[in-house]
């Protein structure tokens, strides 16, 4: 089951099509079907909804796009993580729907934004997680996104500055000079195509939540669809509610200790599809 809360006066057809990763077709069956509640109560009728309405949406393993794996051994695996899903959490996420595709012992190793889609390294026992766990601590592993950003692009390089995260309000702030609470980030920038809505390639050289949204927001550079940090015109403009955020590569060092054998030397890629109006 996934759960969500409104935020603001919405149809519940619309609602639904923002939460979901799922076609427009796919979203009216679920409702005719009577897989909707809202405040505890079914409906299969696009009722509108008021601000703080709580909607229970049941989701089977066949509704939702599965993961599609990239590299498997008997220790680890690495999939292409859809956009819309959750790598763990409630409901029907990411996690859940590789163990019920023949990996019933995955756990992730890292994370990505729900709406972020691509790479993630999921571990199928402890020695290879704890293998794993340590490469992301020591900053082992090569980590490459791309964005569709609104705004001139900045020079390409590495940008430095602090991360402060306000837990009550789900938000980080970024700031040029330290203060108590702030942890350095370091970003680096390529432009891949330029444009009203430039491509830039994006290192994550440290690891924050939302580092690279609201650094390059920090930077004049929103993401493309990002309501969160973004620029709400411009997402408007295009038609476009979720970020156009995309984790394109996983390179791994040589030398890997012997859960991770399979993977030393590799780079992994996955080319971007930004979510769609």
């Amino acid at each position: 089951m996934m759960t969500f809360v409104t935020t603001q006066p919405v149809r519940l057809r619309a609602a639904l099509a923002r939460q979901l990763p799922l076609p427009a077709w796919r979203v009216k069956a679920l409702l005719q079907e009577g897989q909707v509640k809202v405040d505890g109560r079914r409906t299969r009728q696009d009722v509108p909804l008021s601000a703080g309405v709580q909607v229970d949406v049941y989701l089977r393993p066949q509704d939702l796009p599965k993961p599609a794996v990239l590299y498997a051994d008997d220790r680890v695996v690495v999939v292409e993580k859809p956009p819309g899903q959750e790598v763990a959490g409630q409901g029907m996420t990411t996690t859940a729907l590789l163990r019920l595709s023949g990996y019933p012992t995955a756990r992730p190793c890292h994370r990505l934004d729900v709406w972020t889609g691509g790479l993630v390294l999921f571990a199928l026992d402890d020695e290879a997680e704890q293998a794993a766990l340590d490469l992301f601590y020591h900053r082992a592993l090569d980590k490459r996104y791309v964005a569709r950003c609104v705004g001139k692009p900045v020079p390409p390089g590495v940008y430095e500055a602090y991360l402060y995260k306000d837990a009550q309000a789900a938000r980080v702030y970024i700031l040029e000079r330290p203060r108590p609470g702030a942890a350095p980030i370091r970003t680096g920038i390529d432009v891949l195509e330029d444009g009203p809505y430039p491509l830039l390639e994006l290192a994550l050289l440290t690891g924050r939540t939302h580092q690279l949204r609201a650094h390059l927001a920090h930077l004049g550079l929103p993401i493309l669809g990002d309501d969160k940090y973004g620029d709400r015109s411009a997402n408007k403009s295009a038609g476009l509610r979720h970020p156009c955020l995309w984790a394109v590569s996983l390179a791994f060092p040589e030398g890997l200790p012997s859960p991770l054998t399979g993977l030393a030397g590799r780079r992994l890629v996955s080319a971007p599809r930004f979510p769609n109006r």
